[in-house]
């Protein structure tokens, strides 16, 4: 009952283990790559308000780290994290599967064009 359900070839099944594939990698490379912005953007908000404390001679690294810490959340949500990582990794498994039809189509189309008649 199963077998008849879930009938996919080998190039089928390799193409799902390869879309799982590139939404875990791509998923976390997104994510990685957006939180570590986050934390150049959490460095330099710490670095000038260190340099104005240090200007003012006020030294209050609380508030360093408060106003640093403000920008990292600020920065994560601007990009929108979760919701562009969603989008890159299963977009671009949904754009792809069509766009692997349609060139697999196109192949065989013209594949059969280069074939002779069969005389009858």
């Amino acid at each position: 009952m199963m077998r008849s359900i879930l009938h996919l070839n080998g190039w089928q099944r390799i193409g799902i283990v390869a879309s799982i594939f590139w939404i875990v990698g791509s998923g976390f490379t997104v994510r990685k790559t957006e939180t570590a912005h986050a934390m150049r953007v959490y460095g330099s908000a710490y670095g000038r308000c260190l340099k104005i404390e240090g200007i003012q001679q006020t030294y209050d690294y609380s508030r360093c780290a408060g106003e640093a810490d403000a920008a990292y959340k600020t920065e994560l949500k601007l990009t929108g994290s979760w919701a562009r990582v969603a989008v890159l990794s299963f977009g671009t498994v949904f754009i792809a599967w069509p766009v692997a039809y349609l060139l697999i189509g196109t192949w065989k189309w013209v594949r059969r064009g280069f074939e002779t008649a069969s005389p009858h």
